[in-house]
């Protein structure tokens, strides 16, 4: 702020303090230029200490859009990150970021309306999700694991402290982890930090919003409590009546071959083979399966009509859009599995035809030319 407008701002303050004055706001203006004009040097020195003085301490509505658009550079980095570790390469992250900042009408609001509560929260969500996918990586060193999971404390307690809708995304995040576990493609003991890093900020923001009931009653804290629980027990007890049951299925998709003698006997059953389709054959002559299908679409329709309506979800959508279609496009992995499919491909379309055409005998006949090759012999 200049000296002048520190003399009005204080003007604007002493008018306030006596209300009964009359008077416009354009008489109010004409009278503090007079008087700054009719002001001694010593005077003006005065508001120029004060102008210098309130430089050195940032507005309220600058720090509001420095943090702001601060965080948001960050949700960039946080995607960056999040899928150079995916595939391995850092030119992913960079078409991801790329993405988000070409797609930003879909992907933030900070620049047309208001931010709302979930552009605070989203930036530390992204964080939360690039640290675990660092985290579930294999043959970690001791330190790096304990920073991963301090990085991932520290996310998930302000996603927490900063969205109410934080429990219901972390919940999807939780039955996602508890099927990873159960089907044994990650490892027992991280899936136990990551239940307890949930349950432990949650009840710290509890804490923080005056033991705030809702949270304390969530579906997040009951579900990882129960899974925490259910382990401990098979533990104690030495439970482990229900493997046969994963192995089977992990054997029956294909995902691994096993000896265990139940699951081999699961496997030998008819009862327990695929479902045949002559089943949905019969259900449609009684009409039955039609009219389950039409239920079915209408409660589809209805989750979809539900999930349109609420924007805000959209900018958790698009930036993982992001991510997840960089790291398609860039990764090995999944070229490589192009170039077999290719590779398997070209013979099964093209083998027939050529092995048509070496087996098809002909016989050549061209008189002239034939006694032309006997004459130069």
């Amino acid at each position: 702020m200049s000296a002048y407008a520190v003399f009005v701002e204080t003007c604007r303050e002493e008018h306030k303090r006596n209300p009964e004055v009359p008077g416009s706001f354009a008489e109010f203006s004409k009278k503090c230029s007079e008087r700054w004009k009719t002001m001694s040097g010593k005077e003006k020195s005065k508001f120029d200490e004060m102008a210098k003085a309130d430089k050195k301490y940032l507005e309220p509505v600058y720090f509001y859009i420095y943090t702001l658009f601060g965080l948001q550079a960050v949700y960039v980095t946080a995607l960056y990150i999040t899928s150079w570790l995916l595939s391995g390469t850092w030119l992913s992250g960079l078409l991801a970021a790329f993405w988000y900042v070409t797609n930003r009408i879909d992907t933030t609001r900070v620049e047309f309306t208001i931010p709302l509560r979930e552009n605070w929260a989203l930036p530390f969500f992204a964080i939360q999700i690039a640290a675990i996918t660092y985290f579930l990586r294999p043959n970690l060193q001791s330190l790096s694991e304990r920073l991963t999971l301090l990085a991932i404390f520290i996310s998930t307690f302000l996603f927490s402290l900063t969205w109410q809708f934080n429990q219901f995304m972390m919940l999807m995040q939780a039955v996602v982890l508890f099927i990873l576990d159960s089907l044994d493609m990650l490892p027992a003991v991280k899936a136990t930090w990551l239940y307890g890093i949930q349950i432990t900020g949650l009840l710290l923001v509890c804490v923080l919003q005056f033991f705030n009931s809702m949270i304390l009653g969530s579906l997040l804290i009951s579900f990882n409590l129960s899974v925490l629980i259910a382990r401990k027990l098979q533990k104690i007890l030495n439970l482990k009546s229900d493997e046969h049951i994963f192995k089977f299925l992990k054997a029956k998709f294909g995902f691994g071959a096993t000896r265990d003698f139940d699951a081999n006997l699961y496997l030998c059953e008819e009862a327990f083979g695929l479902l045949p389709f002559n089943t949905f054959e019969r259900l449609s002559d009684t009409l039955l399966f039609y009219a389950y299908i039409f239920v079915l679409s209408i409660t589809v329709i209805a989750a979809l009509v539900v999930a349109f309506q609420n924007l805000r979800m959209k900018y958790l959508w698009t930036s993982h859009m992001c991510v997840f279609a960089s790291f398609g496009l860039c990764s090995p992995e999944i070229w490589e599995l192009l170039l077999k499919l290719v590779h398997l491909y070209n013979p099964k379309r093209f083998w027939p035809g050529m092995m048509d055409e070496l087996s098809e005998l002909r016989e050549f006949y061209d008189p002239d030319t034939v006694e032309l090759m006997n004459w130069i012999k």
